[in-house]
């Protein structure tokens, strides 16, 4: 954006310095046409004459003076033809130099706006932990949503990156309280135990379902998950 801005503005400064050059090449144009113009005004002059007495020969000269004339008047104008349509294609530059930068400003405008909704999004994700009931409490399209989401995960741009990256962190705090729970209602179940020996009075001290327990026990006696094979173990030691 920034570098759009200088560009512009270097842009600007070239199109005002050629504008006074135009502006000077006029000047000295018309003052150096001006002699040309009243010699060929006289050459004019002198053919209607030769032409009235049929000398022909002093026409056909004087044809060839105003020919040469009119190109030397042509000449003149000519550098200010070239600026003037140097000029034309810098203006033209600008234009669309103009409507990146006002593009660019949409965008940022947009993104501005989007990541406020983002922001908001997050904040009820923390409390929900789920993101569609984030999105619709803060009344925004889950669809949108989503594809915030997919768009921040292939890096579609910064914005989009921010939200799926902190979803990522959240999600990952989420994850290492609901495990830090998750052992501390094993390591109750595991304490019970050691009074009761018994699995079933051992979950009720503990206030956690049976088949919960049971759940831990099987699957962690299969080495099936990291908590689970952690009960299993500390039980068969016991």
């Amino acid at each position: 954006m920034d570098n759009l801005e200088r560009d512009l503005d270097e842009l600007n400064k070239s199109i005002i310095d050629l504008e006074s050059q135009i502006a000077e090449a006029e000047a000295e144009a018309q003052e150096n046409i001006r002699p040309l113009e009243s010699e060929l005004e006289q050459v004019k002059a002198d053919k209607r004459s030769f032409a009235s007495k049929n000398d022909f020969e002093s026409v056909q000269d004087c044809n060839r003076r105003e020919n040469n004339l009119k190109f030397r008047i042509d000449a003149q104008w000519n550098k200010c033809f070239i600026l003037k349509d140097n000029l034309f294609k810098l203006k033209k530059e600008r234009k669309i130099l103009e409507n990146k930068i006002k593009l660019e400003k949409d965008k940022i405008k947009r993104n501005k706006q989007i990541k406020a909704q983002m922001i908001l999004v997050l904040k009820n994700y923390k409390k929900t932990k789920n993101l569609e009931t984030a999105a619709i409490d803060s009344h925004i399209n889950p669809d949108h949503v989503w594809q915030w989401l997919e768009w921040g995960r292939n890096d579609f741009n910064e914005t989009y990156a921010y939200f799926y990256d902190e979803v990522q962190k959240m999600k990952a705090y989420f994850k290492a309280v609901k495990i830090k729970k998750l052992y501390k209602q094993m390591d109750e179940v595991i304490e019970a135990y050691k009074k009761t020996g018994s699995l079933e009075r051992a979950s009720e001290m503990a206030n956690v379902r049976y088949d919960t327990v049971m759940y831990w026990y099987e699957w962690g006696s299969r080495g099936f998950g990291e908590e689970n094979s952690y009960f299993f173990e500390k039980i068969d030691e016991l």
